[in-house]
């Protein structure tokens, strides 16, 4: 009977710490439930940020050489009522890009509305200079740093998608910072830029699941705000730039297709038509860029003296920093020695002038 009696109590004991355990276990999956309803921000910003990092910047960091065909339509509306200025311009044309590792080269064709050409500017890096030509009026320009801060001279497609993050580093003092492919791949660049990532929630559109990141711009004191989605490697399907006080909206990109591509076993998203908006008191400008999908090719060959221009194409051949800095030395001082000693030449010139059509008359 005592025996029996240890036995009912230790198997008595044994379900209770069970029950309890099954108890404990069941309240912190109702409470880790009730967390992720109530509060899914809070546990995506804990959990997700650095994963939503790590997965999107897989879309570009398998890019070693990319190459496209692309149409675009900008639509430019002026309107300063202080000035009795109202125009709408728009531009057509034709967008080809070449980039491998460092190396770009970026050919745009300017079409009147009627489909009529009417000028074609390249821009090229090969690792040593940049060089811009203009066609047309055979005009060639280089130069070792970037001539423009966006060498596409046009909205590029694949970079308008991340222009939030090359935006970051402006705002941060990265000026310099030139609109290329290589600069996305920038993964200090990335995670700089999420330090102040927010996750602020997440959203269905058309089906396709999306988490919603702020990246907070203390520089210019906007917020950017980008759509990932979750499905596509979270791909940025849309952003937008808006200020912090009046949330007005001066920037917006929009993703309306893209395609899924894979290399060396790794699966990677391209957009191939982007909608951009750009809004100021006196300007809109609304552009929409189209890639030609059978002259997108990715991780292809590219042969090195296709990033160079010949100076045999040109008339007039510029070599800019030989003008910014014609004596040599330190490159931020002489240009203004030279911009000076310009001034006195050019004032000593006009005093002689004058002085000869002074003795002139008075003979």
């Amino acid at each position: 009977m005592v025996g029996r009696c240890v036995a009912n109590a230790v198997h008595f004991r044994f379900w209770c710490a069970v029950e309890i355990t099954f108890l404990m276990r069941f309240n912190i999956l109702l409470s880790l439930v009730v967390v992720f309803a109530f509060y899914p921000a809070n546990i995506c910003f804990a959990v997700g940020a650095r994963y939503v990092l790590k997965a999107s910047f897989e879309n570009v960091r398998s890019i070693r050489s990319i190459e496209f065909t692309a149409s675009f339509e900008n639509t430019v509306r002026l309107d300063i009522p202080s000035k009795g200025i109202s125009s709408v311009r728009v531009n057509k044309g034709t967008l080809r890009y070449y980039q491998s590792g460092d190396f770009f080269r970026v050919e745009v064709e300017l079409h009147n509305e009627d489909g009529s050409q009417i000028n074609t500017y390249i821009s090229t890096f090969d690792g040593k200079k940049n060089q811009q030509f203009s066609k047309e009026q055979e005009i060639l320009e280089f130069k070792k740093t970037p001539i423009h801060s966006n060498p596409n001279l046009f909205s590029n497609p694949v970079v308008s998608a991340y222009m939030w993050l090359l935006g970051y580093d402006h705002a941060i003092g990265g000026s310099e910072t030139p609109a290329i492919v290589s600069e996305i791949k920038n993964l200090k660049l990335w995670k700089r830029c999420f330090v102040d990532a927010k996750i602020v929630g997440g959203v269905v559109k058309q089906g396709i699941p999306i988490t919603v990141v702020d990246f907070s711009n203390r520089k210019i004191d906007s917020t950017m705000r980008v759509w990932f989605a979750n499905d596509s490697q979270f791909f940025p399907i849309h952003w937008r730039v808006s200020s912090k006080e009046t949330e007005e909206i001066s920037n917006d990109c929009k993703i309306e297709k893209f395609l899924r591509l894979k290399s060396d076993g790794q699966s990677f998203y391209i957009p191939t038509i982007v909608r951009m908006v750009s809004n100021s008191p006196t300007c809109r400008i609304h552009s929409v860029v189209t890639i030609d999908e059978s002259t997108l090719f990715v991780n292809r060959t590219i042969e090195q003296d296709h990033f160079t221009i010949p100076e045999t194409l040109a008339k007039i051949v510029t070599d800019i920093d030989e003008i910014e800095n014609p004596f040599g030395g330190n490159p931020t001082s002489t240009p203004v020695l030279f911009r000076f000693s310009l001034t006195i030449i050019g004032l000593i010139m006009i005093i002689v002038a004058l002085f000869r059509l002074f003795y002139a008359k008075t003979r």
